[in-house]
């Protein structure tokens, strides 16, 4: 009787749209959602503020600096390879955070060894690009879509299209965001944001993963 009142529920599921509200209150999806922002404005103040602050702060020409924006860059494409490669549903929260642990760790020692060298420099810009762009992909596509999938609801695109509009908020805001924050405290202010976000965004994912994991484990039956 109870396995009949589970398949009649699941197919209630299935024969109704479901709401953004409902939608927004599955588990994990707020908090990869505002996971997602973070990492967007962090991956887009990178792209933004660095290039002027090797010019501006540390002296190097504007060859250099576009050379560390592109070398960030590479490393975050690989990032998204690489993760999306090696990812599986039930694993992908615990190495998102893991890379976000390396991520962090890795801009600090930027922050603290600027003056270290220009290879020196570019070589952990190339770290936090990976480390930052492994998560921010597969959080917003191919985990979302697992999310959506969880206790029989089809719900995979919607998941992605919340978790992925809300992120992209993110870009929205973040030239209004580094340039208050560098006119008001100054350029090394933005190590101090930037850093607070990937540890909030750590955060948010651990918190996703607490609330997630028995589930994704039981249902492998949803399978990408």
């Amino acid at each position: 009787m109870a396995i009949f009142m589970q398949g009649r529920n699941t197919q209630n599921k299935l024969s109704r749209r479901t709401s953004w509200m409902e939608i927004w209150t599955l588990p994990g999806v707020s908090d990869l959602s505002i996971a997602v922002f973070s990492l967007r404005l962090v991956r887009s103040a990178i792209v933004f503020w660095v290039p002027n602050f090797f010019v501006q702060k540390v002296g190097y020409d504007t060859y250099k600096a576009q050379v560390a924006l592109s070398i960030y860059k590479i490393g975050h494409l690989f990032g998204c390879i690489g993760l999306g490669w090696m990812a599986r549903k039930e694993t992908v929260l615990i190495q998102s955070l893991i890379l976000l642990g390396i991520g962090t760790l890795g801009f600090v020692i930027f922050w603290l060894t600027i003056s270290w060298g220009f290879l020196w420099s570019i070589n952990l810009l190339a770290m936090v690009g990976f480390a930052i762009g492994g998560p921010t992909a597969a959080l917003s596509a191919s985990f979302a879509v697992s999310l959506g999938e969880l206790d029989g609801w089809k719900s995979g695109g919607a998941v992605v299209g919340v978790v992925s509009g809300f992120g992209g908020f993110g870009e929205v805001f973040e030239r209004a965001v580094v340039t208050f924050v560098i006119e008001t405290y100054g350029w090394n202010s933005m190590f101090i944001l930037l850093t607070n976000l990937l540890c909030f965004s750590a955060f948010l994912v651990n918190r996703a993963h607490f609330a997630t994991s028995n589930k994704l484990m039981n249902g492998r039956q949803y399978v990408i």
